[in-house]
């Protein structure tokens, strides 16, 4: 074969694979714990607390430190049948909480970002997060031994922290 059709067919082979490449899609779940002989482990604890204190600076425009996270189940406000999984991250007084919801698939828990980010606030006493069936936010009253106000705030993750 002489030199000319080598290159030709080079150029031929390196146009089929690229075309035949497909571009695969931007995975919408976060994988963040995995249960281990029935305890949850978290993946990157540290990387996650980072997540959920960047997401709270672009949400709230103020930094706010996370001290402690946790997986929560509950039953949901609209339906005591259905049971809500969230991660749940707090500040060091728990006056501030910041949730979102999980999935559980086998022994995985995942973040699904096309769901809502909740930010609860005000007080230290109530003013939980908590879901209704279709993973809307609502946040728990302070209590009522407590003048304090509890403020919701629920936007979509920011994009470029997905």
């Amino acid at each position: 074969m002489n030199s000319t059709k080598i290159v030709e067919i080079t150029i031929l082979l390196f146009l089929l694979l690229l075309c035949s490449c497909e571009s695969t899609p931007k995975s919408n779940t976060l994988e963040i714990a995995k249960t281990i002989d029935d305890e949850i482990v978290f993946i990157d604890k540290d990387k996650l607390i980072e997540k959920l204190e960047n997401d709270l600076l672009t949400t709230k425009q103020r930094s706010i430190k996370i001290n402690e996270i946790h997986i929560d189940f509950s039953k949901a406000v609209d339906n005591q049948a259905s049971t809500i999984i969230q991660l749940i991250g707090s500040n060091k007084i728990r006056s501030t909480q910041i949730s979102y919801v999980l999935r559980k698939e086998q022994n995985v828990f995942l973040l699904d970002i096309e769901n809502t980010i909740l930010v609860c606030e005000g007080c230290t006493v109530g003013c939980l997060p908590k879901r209704l069936t279709n993973n809307e936010g609502y946040c728990t009253p302070c209590d009522i031994t407590h003048d304090d106000t509890c403020i919701k705030t629920e936007s979509l993750i920011p994009e470029n922290k997905r």
